[in-house]
């Protein structure tokens, strides 16, 4: 394997001459560099796991998670002939690529994106990932597991569609069930100041707190919970697991009681304590969910090309990819749709604190999907 820069925006993952190109859009600089590094290093995993057996190459760009510069890296990778495109990694800016992928006709894999509205209506885009729909089911039902007579206020952020949309499947889950929303608030990405919004979750008479967002703004807030959170039952979304919740500065007081719908778990299954093992020994450090969803599209995305009649042909890898067998892969059992989403379950995960600080994510149940 390797990596060397072609352009501004390009790196080269090579694994032969002359094969066909898979494009890889990460977020590798602004607001989700750390996001987008482990999940280059699970793509890096996956290549040299794979050697020789690889039947393309992986053409790497950055979009800065920002959506005009998604749909430019769209247009760069179609105009080089990428047979697919593997990403990008957020909602907000898989929808922009996938309105762009749609126009070229080139399929999109993302491993991660999780608004309904990346694939709808469109057959050039795919997921690897569960949608909004379940992760907000599993945690409403999760709710009346951990809480008796559970009170939610909610917490969403204007500025993410994946937030916002995210809390509204969670309330309507919930309230279908019984469940009592007592109050809605609202933040906006790049908050930091929180201690009003703590003070005014309690004074609403919430015993449980749903907060669908990404890691930075969750580690802000939950920095500040305390005392006015003591004892609250918090729950989460595949949106915390990021380096972002597990930097020394956030310190999270023992008190709460957090949980969290997720894709991965270090320790679910002897497949996935190999995986960690292995990335591990390679990169010193935990793979987050981030680094397992890239290792399981890359995966995907090879099938295809390699299932492909014409594997320089994207119109032809779009339809091997939505007719592949179910995969198992380190993120559950994945069986394509016609719709472009697979079945596959989630896991539900509680965040473990030693000295004050998030140490690590513990698996404690799988929601099964489909034949997971």
């Amino acid at each position: 394997m390797r990596i060397a820069v072609l352009l501004s925006a390009l790196l080269w993952v090579s694994c032969g001459g002359g094969n066909p190109e898979i494009g890889v859009i990460l977020p590798l600089s602004g607001m989700a560099e750390a996001d987008g590094n482990t999940a280059k290093r699970g793509l890096e995993l996956f290549i040299s796991e794979m050697g020789d057996n690889l039947p393309c190459d992986f053409v790497i760009v950055d979009n800065a998670s920002d959506p005009g510069k998604t749909i430019q890296r769209v247009e760069e990778l179609s105009d080089r002939g990428v047979s697919l495109i593997l990403g990008p990694a957020y909602s907000l800016t898989a929808m922009a690529a996938s309105h762009a992928v749609r126009e070229r006709q080139v399929p999109m894999l993302t491993p991660s994106a999780t608004h309904p509205e990346v694939t709808r209506s469109n057959s050039y885009a795919f997921r690897a990932c569960f949608r909004d729909t379940q992760q907000g089911e599993a945690m409403a039902a999760f709710a009346f597991e951990k809480v008796e007579d559970p009170r939610v206020a909610v917490l969403a952020d204007l500025r993410s569609a994946y937030s916002y949309n995210l809390a509204n499947e969670f309330e309507r889950a919930f309230q279908q069930a019984g469940g009592e929303l007592v109050a809605r608030f609202y933040f906006h990405e790049g908050d930091r100041d929180f201690i009003h919004l703590v003070e005014a979750v309690q004074e609403s008479g919430a015993n449980l707190v749903f907060l669908p967002a990404y890691a930075p703004e969750v580690a802000a807030m939950l920095s500040v919970a305390h005392p006015a959170w003591e004892g609250m039952t918090i729950l989460g979304a595949d949106g915390w697991d990021s380096p972002d919740l597990f930097a020394d500065e956030v310190r999270i007081h023992p008190s709460l009681k957090v949980f969290i719908s997720n894709h991965f778990s270090v320790h679910e299954n002897p497949r996935t304590s190999a995986f960690s093992a292995r990335f591990r020994h390679r990169f010193k450090e935990e793979p987050g969910q981030l680094a397992a969803l890239t290792y399981d599209a890359a995966m995907l995305g090879a099938a295809a090309v390699r299932a492909a009649k014409n594997a320089k042909d994207p119109v032809q890898v779009r339809d091997a990819l939505a007719s592949l067998p179910p995969i198992d892969g380190l993120t559950g059992h994945l069986a394509m749709e016609a719709d472009g989403d697979p079945r596959k379950g989630l896991v539900i995960q509680a965040l473990i604190l030693e000295e004050g600080k998030a140490a690590k994510l513990q698996f404690l149940k799988r929601i099964p999907g489909g034949k997971d």
